[in-house]
């Protein structure tokens, strides 16, 4: 049971996966593109270890297909959770 819940996991994870052509930081969110031209952002404010951060190490950061690692911070963020930019 337990394996066919990872594999699932992991398929489901194949079909909402976000595939990302640009990451940038500023000193209020982490945005993101997708390669279909979405802007998506996630508040800094939120995650303590990126708020307390500097501009340096909020600018080591590393990317995979899933999200953005600050090794350094030790905080991770999946870009599933990553929300659009509201259009005024």
């Amino acid at each position: 049971r337990a394996a066919v819940a990872h594999i699932l996991r992991e398929i489901t994870r194949e079909l909402t996966m976000i595939n990302v052509s640009k990451v940038w930081v500023d000193n209020d969110y982490v945005h993101i593109l997708t390669d279909r031209g979405e802007e998506l952002r996630e508040r800094i404010s939120d995650y303590p270890r990126l708020r307390h951060a500097d501009s340096q190490a909020l600018q080591n950061y590393e990317t995979d297909r899933f999200g953005i690692s600050w090794r350094v911070l030790n905080e991770d963020l999946c870009f599933d959770y990553f929300q659009p930019i509201e259009k005024a």
